[in-house]
């Protein structure tokens, strides 16, 4: 058998699963109506530019799915059965350790691979508008299914040597945001700085340094070549290397299991545990939902490490664009990219822990004991809410002083930056309106992460859910705004536009909110209890 048994064994079912069609109809579908929308409201003039400009704006879509199909794919695959206790089966059979890996690689980015495969015909199509080489496109082909092995496989390690969803998907989040977006930051932190060609080995490890670099515009250059055998080199090495280090270790590690350790309580030995306990009361008698969730502040405190580490890029880029930069417009656009990211990976870690007690709960059957307790539904719903602003209320608070600091840099020292007064009003607009869309997304996936946990088979699907309701429509939004904004009619539609942007995610975060208000209030414990029903 050329295939391992466990993979056959995925590829079989995977091909009688009516949703693995049903993915690549809608990934298909979905990429023609945001191919037709660019095709009849872009303004270029000839076929060739129209051609290159839809093929970049396609390609980094379907490059953003790769980056982050390991987080949602592969990110518990492993740590899933280490829960559930049914690895342990699969060693007592003859399987090896790459049986058991290389089948969990192939269940779990059938759908990824399927759907990338059904997009790449329509990245083809510039191809008969002009503007795009062959090579090119061969490039491009190349770059995505290395983005999504290196994606997966990465997922795929973390989780072999993870027990908890919601800490494989924190590390594989941070690995991917690591290696893809803070490698390249730090190499331009210090191109401003110091501008050392010895700190190029920053770019290759990341897959969108592989993207540009396939671009013809950049592989016709002189060290064109070099840079992009060295990026698809390094970028598949490691993929290998995770792939490797998966199947060493999983024989050797599955049985072990985290230690998780509260921090929220001091521990005193002069009293045994009497005055933890006296801390621990008020709580309790108030909401013990509350007590429950606020015990272990780990992702409260990992959002805030995050905020804190990658600030300090942004400060650097901030305070370099107002004082010595001679092109202080790049520094301070990168500082606004790298806040908008931190906006972006604050919201995911709201998404993973609003969805992850209530899955687990449910999964558990913990939440059927839960419900048969005096508790109403409406304080058990109040107690994770309450919970999750005690653990990232920080974390927003630190993004809003950032927010708040970036307003005040544009309006003090847009002489520096060369910044008209339409400049500096769709600035300042910007980093309002997303204040704005901050504290209402955050309040929007409290309610929307209860409800996707509740209704989901898999964390991972929760969290896609949740994501999905409440950032995809203004993410499709922003992603051609980019790509249709070239050719407008000046600052005026710009801002015209962003307004735009910002009230349809408020309009999406409070529809999202509010339905899931009705739902948890109405169907709480009919839909909890669905899994038992004979």
């Amino acid at each position: 058998m050329f295939l391992t048994p466990i993979a056959d064994r995925e590829l079989r079912v995977a091909s009688r699963k009516p949703g693995t069609y049903r993915l690549r109809l809608v990934t298909l579908a979905s990429v023609i109506v945001i191919w037709m929308l660019l095709m009849t409201t872009t303004r270029f003039t000839s076929a060739a530019q129209l051609g290159h400009h839809v093929y970049n704006a396609l390609g980094l879509l379907a490059l953003a799915g790769c980056l982050f199909s390991g987080l949602f794919l592969t990110s518990d695959c492993v740590s899933e059965e280490k829960r559930e206790g049914t690895l342990g089966l699969l060693f007592l059979t003859d399987l090896r350790g790459y049986d058991v890996v290389l089948g969990k690689l192939v269940a779990t980015s059938a759908q990824a691979v399927f759907g990338l495969l059904a997009v790449l015909p329509i990245l083809g199509l510039p191809l008969l508008l002009g503007g795009v080489t062959g090579g090119e496109f061969v490039r491009l082909i190349l770059v995505l299914l290395t983005t999504l092995f290196w994606s997966l496989t990465i997922g795929l390690a973390v989780s072999t040597f993870c027990h908890e969803a919601r800490h494989a998907m924190g590390v594989t989040f941070i690995v991917l945001l690591m290696l893809a977006g803070i490698s390249p930051a730090l190499w331009w932190t210090q191109k401003l700085l110091i501008n050392s060609p010895h700190w190029d080995f920053l770019l290759y490890p990341s897959p969108c340094f592989l993207y540009f670099k396939a671009q013809e515009n950049f592989y016709g250059l002189r060290a064109g070549p070099v840079d992009f055998r060295n990026a698809i080199l390094l970028v598949g090495g490691t993929a290998s290397f995770c792939l490797a280090l998966s199947i060493v270790s999983l024989p050797r590690v599955w049985q072990r299991t985290e230690r998780v350790r509260f921090a929220f309580w001091p521990r005193f030995t002069l009293f045994g545990n009497r005055p933890a306990r006296l801390l621990r009361q008020p709580l309790l008698d108030a909401n013990p939902m509350h007590w429950l969730g606020t015990r272990d502040l780990r992702p409260g405190r990992l959002a805030e490490r995050l905020l804190l580490c990658l600030g300090l890029i942004w400060l650097l880029m901030l305070t370099f664009s107002v004082t010595a930069a001679p092109r202080p417009e790049e520094p301070f656009i990168l500082s606004f990219v790298v806040l908008y990211g931190l906006h972006l990976m604050v919201k995911t870690l709201v998404a993973v822990e609003s969805t992850r007690r209530v899955n687990e709960d449910r999964t558990s059957g913990a939440l059927e004991l839960l419900l048969v307790t005096p508790l109403p539904v409406l304080a058990i719903l109040d107690g994770h809410h309450t919970a999750l602003k005690s653990q990232f209320q920080r974390a927003l608070r630190i993004l809003m002083f950032m927010n708040l600091i970036m307003i005040l840099v544009v309006l003090t020292h847009h002489g520096k930056l060369h910044m008209n007064g339409k400049d500096r009003g769709i600035f300042t607009e910007i980093f309002v309106g997303g204040l704005l869309v901050l504290f209402a997304d955050f309040a929007a996936l409290r309610w929307a992460g209860i409800w996707a946990g509740l209704i989901s088979a898999k964390h991972y699907r929760a969290v896609l859910l949740t994501m999905g309701k409440i950032m995809l429509i203004p993410w499709v939004c922003i992603f051609l705004l980019v790509f249709m904004v070239r050719g407008s009619n000046g600052p005026g539609e710009a801002a015209t536009v962003f307004g735009l942007w910002f009230a349809l995610s408020l309009g999406v975060a409070t529809w999202a909110r509010r339905s899931s208000e009705v739902k948890l209030a109405n169907l709480f414990r009919q839909t909890a209890a669905d899994r038992y029903k004979s």
